[in-house]
């Protein structure tokens, strides 16, 4: 892999497929045409993780990578909360002319499969307290969730009967009805 200062911005260039004497000198020109950044391929890739794959993957700074038609190579990483940033478990291509992502329909399962690899050597999540020179005392939240004691689904319909105008206001009966009654 070879770093290249191009304009202000160091990236690193990965060459393929590309033959090359065993030894002595020898020189490599290619003209390259970059109509998307690795910053906008990088960014098109963290959308397509959050949305399609996984919340807690994310991306890295992509490598230009050089052959037959050039794309970004963007590292993909698997983060848990309780370590953060635990490793690499594929990257993603994006061409660099039009910012089509190459995906295959395997790279989806293989970005977990090798993300479940990464979190089975893991230690399990322990619940940390803060010092109680860090708490604030007398303060308590307004709102206190209880488990549901019947059907999810009516969580739903709950939902449904807020006053659109007072969010923080709880209708009894239904927001539409003007004989309902809020409480606040």
């Amino acid at each position: 892999m070879k770093q290249l200062l191009c304009l202000g911005a160091t990236m690193r260039i990965i060459i393929e497929p590309y033959a090359i004497p065993e030894r002595g000198t020898f020189q490599i020109q290619e003209t390259i045409t970059l109509r998307v950044s690795a910053e906008e391929a990088r960014r098109q890739v963290e959308q397509w993780l959050l949305h399609e794959v996984n919340l807690q993957m994310g991306s890295a700074e992509p490598a230009l990578v050089i052959g037959e038609q050039s794309f970004w190579r963007v590292p993909v990483y698997w983060s848990v909360p309780h370590v953060g940033r635990v490793g690499l478990v594929g990257t993603v291509e994006v061409d660099t002319l039009t910012g089509t992502m190459i995906i295959t329909s395997q790279l989806k399962t293989e970005l977990m499969q090798n993300a479940e690899r990464l979190t089975a050597g893991l230690p399990p999540f322990q619940l940390r307290h803060a010092p109680s020179a860090f708490v604030i005392g007398g303060i308590f939240p307004m709102y206190q969730p209880t488990p549901p004691t019947d059907n999810p689904r009516n969580l739903l319909s709950d939902v449904t009967h807020r006053d659109r105008r007072h969010p923080w206001r709880h209708c009894q009966q239904d927001a539409g009805d003007p004989r309902s009654t809020c409480v606040t």
